[in-house]
């Protein structure tokens, strides 16, 4: 039988007002500028001035919007590193299980961003955490679609090797220098992570049985890449006898335009493949009528998504779910699930 993902979890920080053109300060190591200097040279450079504690100090004015420019609602984590974010979704799941069920085998970090030394290894963190003899990787630099190359991967791991029982996949991202929150036009990167566990199938387990996913890569920054994932989407619910009509879709696109096009080629409402802003205005602020962009959480976005999804009970209870992701860096993919009960899905939107 396929695997089934039995529980998810999501951090999102809270969110601060900005924009893209009111940063110029590269050392800045929340809101670096659009075009920060890129390169292992920047990376050292940037890490090494952390690490002597002479970083610049950062204030709220720093991401106050100004009237030049779309503004930009955007989560930032302002304390925790990289890995602890990652820790602290896998921790929601880990302290959540029974005591007596079966350990986690096999761990997958995905990220895009690093804000760490680069000798610190997240995933080797990971597996201290879940204990045992837990085998620790990393998936990087697919953007959203990491996630779906994961799914993939513990499905085949699940059906290559028998003793595999669980599979804890981990995606997290936090944006310093010299990666750039606004990795392309109109594009803009926030901080976040979530989790997700896949199990071994069994009568008594319910969730989303995973029953495919896709990934492929395709010219980056072209047209073109969405004419790829519609070929690829189409192959897969062909494969499984499955017309368009038949799945609700989650949809994680980069441009509008874009998920616009999936949307109609799915026949789905526009408004199925939004990303999620539930709980991604200010703290203590009424919901404004301005035209906000919120921001696309990379690695972290499809698992996010579905967790909204499932938690606003915008999916049915039965039936084939299809998830689809485009990365900045071209790479397209999608996933097929078939609900068989809800899963557990824990988000906290509090923890700083």
């Amino acid at each position: 039988m396929s695997p089934i993902v039995t529980a998810l979890s999501t951090y999102v920080p809270p969110t601060m007002m900005m924009s893209a053109a009111c940063r110029t300060d590269v050392s800045d190591p929340v809101s670096p500028s659009p075009t920060a200097p890129s390169g292992w040279d920047a990376w050292i450079a940037s890490w090494r001035s952390d690490f002597d504690g002479s970083s610049t100090a950062t204030t709220d004015a720093d991401h106050v919007s100004n009237d030049r420019a779309l503004p930009l609602l955007i989560p930032i984590e302002r304390s925790g590193q990289l890995s602890d974010l990652a820790a602290h979704v896998a921790d929601l799941i880990l302290a959540s299980r029974d005591p007596n069920a079966a350990s986690v085998d096999i761990i997958v970090f995905c990220h895009s961003s690093v804000d760490e030394h680069v000798s610190t290894t997240t995933a080797a963190r990971l597996a201290s955490m879940a204990g045992g003899a837990c085998f620790p990787f990393s998936v990087s630099q697919q953007h959203g679609v990491s996630t779906l190359t994961a799914l993939r991967l513990a499905q085949d791991l699940m059906l290559a090797e028998f003793d595999v029982q669980t599979v804890l996949v981990v995606a997290a991202e936090k944006w310093a220098p010299p990666f750039s929150r606004w990795p392309l036009h109109g594009l803009s990167h926030g901080d976040a992570a979530a989790a997700v566990l896949i199990e071994r199938a069994c009568p008594v387990k319910r969730g989303f049985r995973l029953v495919d996913a896709k990934t492929c890569h395709c010219a980056m920054a072209s047209p073109g890449s969405v004419d790829v994932l519609l070929r690829l989407i189409d192959a897969m619910l062909s494969e499984h006898v499955l017309a368009t009509s038949d799945v609700t879709s989650i949809g994680c696109g980069l441009e509008p335009a874009h998920t616009e096009l999936v949307s109609r080629h799915l026949g789905a409402n526009l408004s199925t493949h939004a990303r999620i802003d539930s709980g991604f205005e200010p703290r203590g602020e009424p919901r404004s009528e301005a035209p906000f962009q919120y921001a696309h959480l990379g690695a972290a976005e499809p698992i996010a998504q579905l967790a909204r999804a499932i938690e606003a009970r915008s999916l049915p209870p039965q039936g084939p779910v299809l998830m689809w992701a485009m990365g900045v860096c071209g790479y397209v993919g999608c996933a097929l699930l078939d609900a068989q009960g809800s899963p557990t899905v824990l988000m906290d939107r509090r923890w700083s």
